[in-house]
């Protein structure tokens, strides 16, 4: 197990581990939550806990899809983080429960991870993608200084695309942080 974590002046951002699987049943059954996703819910325990055990993009490419906690109470609160995707893109992607929508935790979170991905492992470039009807979504990106690409069919809905380069980033003004 490694002792990997990002922090935020609210957050701890730290990779998966078996004290999380129950949170993120919770998470991944509520049909809000997974409505602009693609995803279907898990269908139990030992689902969850297999995709805990055998997820290794952090091993791998020290990267993923991390686990969020409130700083103040070391609460879960969902998972934000890179991850590479189908077409070898480094992808960000978030997920969180239902009563911390609203939070600012997404666009922390997220800024984060982005710093992360272009500071420490020195990417080029990091999109990102949501159902068009998925506003709160696009509005993080579009809070994060990502660029609209365009959009295309994903898992089966329509979604916009957003990137941001490293170069991008790096001279952005993030009044928020």
């Amino acid at each position: 197990m490694t002792n990997f974590k990002l922090e935020t002046e609210r957050l701890i951002i730290r990779p998966f581990n078996l004290d999380d699987a129950a949170a993120m049943y919770e998470l991944n059954t509520d049909p809000d939550v997974l409505m602009y996703t693609g995803d279907k819910a898990f269908n139990s325990m030992a689902e969850v806990e297999d995709l805990i055990n055998n997820y290794t993009q952090f091993e791998q490419y020290r990267i993923g899809r991390f686990t969020v906690l409130q700083k103040s109470d070391n609460e879960y609160v969902g998972w934000c983080g890179l991850n590479y995707n189908e077409n070898g893109q480094v992808d960000l992607g978030y997920r969180f429960i239902k009563k911390y929508w609203g939070l600012g935790y997404a666009t922390e979170s997220a800024f984060a991870n982005l710093n992360y991905g272009f500071v420490d492992l020195d990417l080029d470039e990091i999109i990102a993608r949501a159902d068009i009807h998925n506003i709160a979504s696009i509005n993080v990106m579009k809070k994060l200084g990502m660029q609209y690409v365009g959009r295309f069919e994903y898992n089966p809905h329509e979604a916009e695309l957003y990137k941001i380069t490293k170069k991008e980033f790096i001279l952005e003004k993030h009044p928020i942080f």
